[in-house]
C-alpha cells in the first residue's frame, strides 16, 4: 500500500537479509557493451547583399552540406549463464559461484523517506567483471548472440540544403514593418546497413520549408509579431539504423528493431502571434499564442507484415524456423519498430510579466522585481501503442499542460542581490524503454530554489570578487511516474536538496 505520510512510498517489509554474504553469491555475469561512432564532416556558404529598393532592405542565399557517418557496434559475454540456460536465467552454472567478502563488496542502505518505509539494506559488488575474471580469467567479447549482430549497423546520411531569405523593411502608415521572408531546400539521402543478413534500407527525400516572420511596431511601447513556417526536425542518427531480430512463438512470426532507416523528419507547418507592451518605467507585459499541425511524428507501433520476402531459414532460430515449417504458419506476421506516425497537432498561449519597482516612491520597494509567466500547452498525437495495440491518443510526450515559473528578486547598491523562485509543472507523459515501450506519466512537481550574491564594490579591497550562495529544489521535490492512474505507481526518485557556495574574481 502507499502511504502518504511518507513520501507516497510503499512500505515493504522483508523477513531475508540481503547483507548476509553466507548466503549473496556472484553467480552469474554478463557484459553487453555498445561502442558508437559518429563522424560529421560540414561546410555553409552564406551571401548577403544590400539593396536599395522600397520594403527589402537585403537578400541573402546560402548553401549547407553534411556529411554525417554513425555506427553502432555491440558485443556479449555471458560466461555465467551456461549453454542451455539463456540470458537472465540461474540454471546450469558453468562455473562455481563467487563468494562475496568484505574485500569485494559493501553494505550500502536507503536514507530519508526510502529506509523510514522499510526498504533494506543490501549487497553492492564493487567491480562485479573485475572479480569475475580474478577468479575464471579474462572474459571474451562476441557476436554470437543474435540480438548484437541485429544491434550492429552503420548509418549514412547525406544532405544538401539551399535557402533565399529577403529581410523586409518598411512603413504602413506610422507602423514600422520589419522581418523576413524565404525559402530552405532540403534533400536529404539516407542509408542502413546491419550484420543481419537482411536489415538495409535507404529514403531519399527532398522538403520544402517557406517561413515568414514580420514585426509590426505601433510605437516606442507596442509591438506584434507574427510567423509562419513550415519545420523540419531530424530523428535521432542512431534511430535510422537498420537490424531486427525475429522470432517464432508457436503461433506467428514477430520481429522487432530499435531503429528504421526508412523514417523520415519530423515535419510541422506552424503559426505564432504574439503581443508586446514595453513600460516606461523598464516592465514589460507579453501574451503569445502558437499552433503547430504535425504531419507526422516518430512514433514505435506494432504493425502487420508479410515476412515473405525474407530468408526465415537464415533469420530464425533452429528450433523456431522447425517449428514454423511443422506448422505450415503464415508468413503474416508482427513487426515492432519506430515508424512515422500520423501526427497530431500542438497549440498554447503564453503570458508572461517582468518589472523592476525602481519607479517606486516607497524605498523598501524600489530593490525588488518580479518575473512570472505562465503557459498553457494542448496536443494530442495519434498512434498505436506497442505493447498493447491499442490505438491511443494522447498529449505529446514531454509537454505539461500547465506551466508556471515566479521569481522575485532583490538588487541593492550595496552589491547584495538575492533571488527566491518557483517552478511548477503538471504531470506529461514521458515514455520508458525498458523490455516494451512503455508509456508512464511523470507526475506534477513543485520545485523551489533560491540564489544569493555578494559583489565587493569598487572602496573595498575586495573590489571584483562574488560571493554566491545557490539552493536547489529546497524542498527535496521527488520525480514520480505513474501509469494511468496516480495510485498505480511505477517508480519515486529523490535526487535531493542541493547547496552550492562559489566564489568569483574578475581582474
Amino acid at each position: 500500500t502507499l502511504d502518504p505520510n511518507v513520501g507516497g512510498l510503499p512500505i515493504v517489509n522483508f523477513a531475508n537479509d540481503f547483507t548476509d554474504r553466507s548466503l549473496q553469491r556472484l553467480a552469474n555475469f554478463g557484459a553487453f557493451p555498445f561502442e558508437n561512432d559518429d563522424e560529421l564532416f560540414a561546410f555553409a556558404l552564406d551571401f548577403e547583399a544590400n539593396l536599395n529598393v522600397p520594403w527589402i532592405r537585403s537578400v541573402e542565399f546560402g548553401v549547407r552540406y553534411s556529411e554525417r557517418d554513425a555506427s553502432q557496434f555491440r558485443e556479449s559475454a555471458g560466461p555465467g549463464f551456461g549453454n542451455d540456460a539463456g540470458f537472465f536465467q540461474f540454471s546450469s552454472q558453468p562455473f562455481t559461484p563467487i563468494a562475496l567478502t568484505d574485500a569485494n563488496s559493501s553494505v550500502e542502505c536507503f536514507s530519508g523517506a526510502f529506509a523510514d518505509a522499510g526498504f533494506p539494506c543490501f549487497l553492492v559488488i564493487d567491480d562485479p567483471r573485475a572479480l569475475f575474471e580474478s577468479e575464471n580469467g579474462p572474459i571474451t567479447l562476441n557476436q554470437n548472440e543474435g540480438f548484437t549482430q541485429d544491434q550492429s549497423f552503420v548509418v549514412e546520411e547525406d544532405v544538401i540544403s539551399f535557402y533565399g531569405q529577403a529581410n523586409i523593411e518598411g512603413e504602413i502608415g506610422n507602423v514600422k514593418v520589419t522581418g523576413n521572408v524565404g525559402l530552405r531546400v532540403v534533400d536529404t539521402d539516407q542509408s542502413s546497413q546491419a550484420l543481419s543478413v537482411i536489415s538495409a534500407g535507404e529514403l531519399s527525400f527532398t522538403e520544402y520549408l517557406p517561413s515568414l516572420n514580420l514585426i509590426f511596431a505601433f510605437d516606442g511601447n507596442q509591438q506584434i509579431r507574427f510567423g509562419a513556417s513550415r519545420a523540419l526536425s531530424r530523428p535521432p542518427i542512431f534511430q535510422l539504423g537498420s537490424g531486427f531480430g525475429l522470432g517464432f512463438n508457436g503461433s506467428i512470426l514477430s520481429g522487432s528493431g530499435a531503429g528504421n532507416p526508412l523514417l523520415e523528419p519530423f515535419i510541422a507547418n506552424q503559426l505564432d502571434l504574439g503581443y508586446e507592451y514595453y513600460f516606461e518605467n523598464g516592465g514589460i507585459f507579453s501574451l503569445a499564442g502558437f499552433y503547430k499541425d504535425i504531419e507526422t511524428f516518430i512514433v514505435s507501433e506494432e504493425l502487420v507484415v508479410d515476412f515473405a520476402p525474407l530468408d526465415l531459414q537464415d533469420l530464425l532460430s533452429a528450433d523456431d524456423f522447425a517449428a514454423f515449417q511443422a506448422l505450415g504458419a503464415s508468413t503474416l506476421g508482427l513487426f515492432n519498430g519506430p515508424v512515422n506516425g500520423e501526427g497530431g497537432f500542438v497549440w498554447g498561449i503564453e503570458v508572461a510579466y517582468s518589472q523592476a519597482f525602481d519607479f517606486l516612491d516607497v524605498p523598501v520597494l524600489r530593490d525588488f522585481g518580479i518575473n512570472v509567466n505562465y503557459s498553457f500547452v494542448d496536443s494530442e498525437i495519434d498512434f498505436t501503442a506497442s505493447n498493447s495495440g491499442q490505438a491511443l491518443a494522447l498529449p505529446l510526450p514531454g509537454l505539461s499542460d500547465h506551466v508556471a515559473n515566479g521569481q522575485i528578486y532583490y538588487e541593492h547598491e550595496n552589491g547584495f542581490a538575492a533571488r527566491f523562485e518557483v517552478r511548477y509543472r503538471s504531470q506529461f507523459i514521458s515514455p520508458q524503454i525498458g523490455i516494451d515501450q512503455q508509456l508512464p506519466f511523470t507526475d506534477d512537481e513543485l520545485v523551489l530554489g533560491f540564489q544569493a550574491s555578494y559583489d565587493f564594490l569598487e572602496d573595498s579591497p575586495l573590489n571584483g570578487l562574488t560571493i554566491l550562495l545557490q539552493g536547489i529544489n529546497l524542498t527535496d521535490e521527488p520525480v514520480t511516474t505513474f501509469f494511468g492512474i496516480p495510485e498505480q505507481r511505477g517508480t519515486t526518485q529523490f535526487f535531493g536538496r542541493q547547496f552550492l557556495l562559489g566564489a568569483s574574481y574578475q581582474f
